[in-house]
């Protein structure tokens, strides 16, 4: 597998610093279309989606993203597929995860 030129080893086309002045100005329409929320394609969908975009080549919203990424893999681990108990907790085998037998 042969690497992309913005680093992230799935060799796409979509992360190099070319593409740079594609996702800026993508980002900042996405971030004004959600100050236009009221209208019906429009909506607050567009601000983080944005923010996302703007966040590859800010390094201030990098370190953000980061943060809160890191924030929902620790509380949230299972969202990220990180379930290391996920075969004996579908077999029912794991008395941790079991559920308790309810109250009559």
């Amino acid at each position: 597998m042969r690497g992309c030129r913005g680093g992230c080893g799935t060799g796409c086309a979509g992360c190099g610093p070319a593409s740079r002045w594609v996702r800026i100005p993508a980002a900042i329409l996405l971030i004004a279309g959600a100050g236009l929320s009221i209208l019906p394609f429009f909506g607050l969908w567009m601000l983080p989606l944005g923010l996302l975009l703007l966040a590859e080549d800010v390094p201030l919203l990098q370190r953000l993203r980061n943060h809160v990424l890191e924030w929902i893999e620790r509380r949230r681990p299972h969202w990220f597929g990180d379930r290391p108990n996920a075969t004996k907790a579908l077999a029912g085998s794991d008395s941790e995860n079991a559920r308790p037998a309810p109250r009559r």
